[in-house]
């Protein structure tokens, strides 16, 4: 589409800028140009122009430009045909040169727009890539492309073979003021750019290479009027430097757990951005409002997110107008693992008599159904959490030994690509099925956050009961624990500065060694009681001790 220019930069740009100037131009180049068409609309200043591709309409726009036009164009359709009943579209043969690391990201950009690979050529430290490619595919991909290749990043280097030697290099930069100079038209000459086949640091824009044979030949040629028309003497070819305009999201997105289950929470994500801009971010097609956009350092933004559904794109765009694109997907499968050991076998392990024996190597194996991406298991005895990234091949089964008695409530918990979440707990009975750990000496001092509470340490009970005296025997503390749901156990334990817990939380701390807020009266040792009742919800076991304390 061909229309006049009705913005408010009107009449800026050009000297003819009226429909009748446009129409009479179109009309003259359907003289000359045999392979365009133009239509009326019902609009007396717009006019459908046709055309063999986008370059062939691109050259025709930036000819009007230079000559003056001031116009503005419509986005490019693609034209169908039905021949014999069935609908056929154009294609095209697409070319790309650029630099070899970032050539996987244009072939997979042009593939996923229905492009075929012809050729794949190295180039020095460049690729050259061709194509076939449905004419609907290119339009648009330039941009992408520029976008996740980072440009030229003010770099020109060409390789120079025939011709007549020796010749001479000539660069020119585009300069719109210097459209009088007779020579060159719109360009002016590169200083100290002479006789080079590479350029650093240049500006974005155009710039011409200029390359003529100074051999006497060419000057006979030049005298006779073919030197310009003649490849072996003359050569000139336009180079466009691009602004590096690099973008791509360097980790996430993830969202919080609220945003897993909910409709309102928090989406983080990591984001290189060449340009080092203001970025907007559009979730489900609707732009996220600047108010609810934070930028956390120079590369973390954090967002709230509002009507969250299922599955969404999620895109990014920057001040250059380059954008990626990802889909936000909730879908999560569902977490199941199985453990064996030389003792206990898959098809008996959910016997509640049974216990693997303490220092015996356990085999677990995921279960899991898709979708998840990381997998993390926690075996309940206080080692570091596992984490194994989901592999397409194989499923990695993981080991783990029980150095102490007790019973273990062993999770096996699943993420998805934006960090939603599910768990499968199991109970693994190891040994007797239970221990308690208690410390001899306790040293409460304020400010060094170490041993700052009495508590026991346990594993194999649904109840327990911790109770301390003085050497006469006067009970000063005494804190109760059992699980909220017997069937459904989640484990007891003491959590004295635990993250995940209420601070200061009087209920699972453990003795403070204070007594109504105040120290302890003083006693050259102390004695604590242990009760407690196992799963079986019949045993019964108590341990006793001292231990001093220390200020």
């Amino acid at each position: 589409l061909f229309t006049i220019n009705d913005s408010p930069f009107f009449g800026k740009d050009g000297k003819f800028v009226t429909s009748r100037h446009i129409k009479d131009r179109l009309e003259r180049e359907l003289e000359r140009n045999l392979a365009m068409r133009m239509e009326n609309t019902d609009s007396a200043d717009k006019f459908i122009v046709f055309g063999r591709g986008v370059l062939h309409l691109s050259v025709l726009i930036e000819t009007m430009r230079r000559e003056g036009y001031e116009l503005q164009i419509g986005q490019p359709q693609v034209i169908i045909k039905e021949i014999d009943g069935r609908k056929h579209e154009p294609i095209e043969e697409l070319t790309i040169d650029l630099p070899e690391h970032v050539s996987g990201k244009a072939i997979e950009m042009v593939t996923l727009r229905k492009g075929e690979m012809l050729s794949m050529q190295p180039k020095g430290e460049r690729m050259v890539c061709e194509f076939l490619i449905p004419s609907r595919g290119i339009i648009g991909l330039r941009n992408q492309l520029l976008c996740s290749s980072g440009g030229l990043d003010g770099r020109i280097g060409v390789v120079l073979s025939g011709g007549l030697l020796p010749y001479t290099v000539k660069w020119f930069a585009e300069e719109p003021t210097a459209l009088a100079d007779p020579k060159d038209p719109g360009y002016r000459a590169l200083p100290g750019s002479d006789n080079r086949t590479s350029l650093d640091d240049l500006l974005p824009g155009n710039y011409k290479m200029v390359i003529t044979s100074s051999n006497p030949a060419a000057i006979v040629c030049a005298a006779g009027g073919n030197f310009l028309n003649n490849d072996y003497l003359y050569y000139e070819e336009i180079i466009q430097v691009t602004p590096n305009r690099e973008l791509y999201i360097m980790d996430g997105p993830f969202v919080d757990e609220d945003l897993c289950v909910g409709t309102l929470g928090v989406l983080e994500v990591e984001v290189f951005d060449n340009n080092n801009g203001n970025l907007i971010f559009y979730y489900n097609d609707m732009q996220v409002s600047p108010q609810d956009v934070r930028q956390i350092n120079k590369y973390k933004w954090k967002m709230k997110i509002v009507d969250a559904i299922d599955s969404a794109p999620f895109k990014i765009r920057n001040e250059e107008g380059c954008f990626i694109e990802t889909t936000l997907n909730r879908g999560i499968g569902d977490p199941k693992f199985t453990y064996e050991s030389a003792s206990v076998k898959p098809t008996i392990q959910n016997d509640p008599t049974l216990s693997v024996p303490r220092l015996e190597e356990i085999t677990f194996t995921n279960a899991s159904t898709n979708p998840y991406r990381l997998s993390e298991w926690i075996f309940g005895d206080n080692t570091p959490p596992l984490f194994i990234k989901t592999s397409t091949v194989s499923i990695t089964p993981v080991r783990h030994t029980y150095g102490v008695s007790g019973t273990y409530f062993t999770t096996l918990r699943i993420y998805n690509e934006i960090g939603c979440s599910k768990e499968d707990t199991q109970i693994i009975k190891v040994g007797k099925g239970y221990n308690i750990m208690v410390p001899n000496v306790f040293t409460p001092n304020e400010g060094d956050e170490i041993n700052n509470f009495f508590y026991p340490i346990f594993s194999g009970f649904y109840k327990m009961e911790l109770s301390i005296y003085d050497y006469k025997g006067n009970i000063l503390f005494t804190q109760p624990l059992i699980e909220d749901d017997i069937d459904n156990p989640k484990g007891i334990r003491f959590t004295p500065g635990m993250k995940n817990v209420p601070p200061s939380d009087p209920l699972t701390n453990g003795w403070d060694g204070n007594v109504g807020g105040k120290p302890a009266p003083y006693s050259p040792y102390y004695i604590y009681t242990v009760r407690g009742e196992l799963f079986d919800q019949e045993t019964i076991v108590d341990k006793s001790g001292t231990f001093i304390l220390i200020r």
